[in-house]
């Protein structure tokens, strides 16, 4: 089995190989060019006419149309869910990082309760931790 790549853009102006004839098939952008091709190179006239007829076909034209509308709408609707996951993710974000700020700052002022002399149930009611939390903060200094 081999594979050729045929870069459109480089096809030669004269058309000495079978894929230089394919690749002028892929490339024709007109009417008068088929039928030129057509006409030069037997080899691909069944091709040609059997582009002239899916070209002629107002329910296959309609098809791709449509599928080329849908292919554009997932892509756009994909794209809006990820700009929304982003978001999404950001704020999730900014309120952790609120929270373990909130939470840092009742663990300095609880540390701070404790060196001033205060119970742990002033230091609980006073940071609005709980007094298990408060427990842990007094055994850690």
């Amino acid at each position: 089995m081999q594979f050729y790549i045929i870069d459109l853009s480089k096809l030669p102006k004269t058309l000495t190989d079978s894929r230089h004839i394919w690749g002028a098939l892929f490339k024709a952008k007109s009417k008068e060019v088929l039928t030129m091709l057509k006409n030069e190179h037997p080899e691909i006239a069944d091709a040609v006419d059997q582009l002239e007829h899916l070209n002629a076909d107002k329910e296959t034209r309609a098809l791709a149309s449509m599928r080329e509308k849908a292919r554009w709408t997932n892509w756009h609707i994909m794209e809006s869910y990820k700009e929304l996951g982003i978001e999404q993710g950001i704020e999730q974000g900014i309120e952790q990082g609120i929270e373990q700020g909130i939470e840092q700052a009742k663990i300095e002022t609880a540390k701070n309760l404790f060196q001033m002399g205060l119970t742990d149930s002033q230091v609980a009611t006073g940071t609005g931790l709980s007094i298990e939390k408060v427990l842990e903060i007094k055994n850690s200094l």
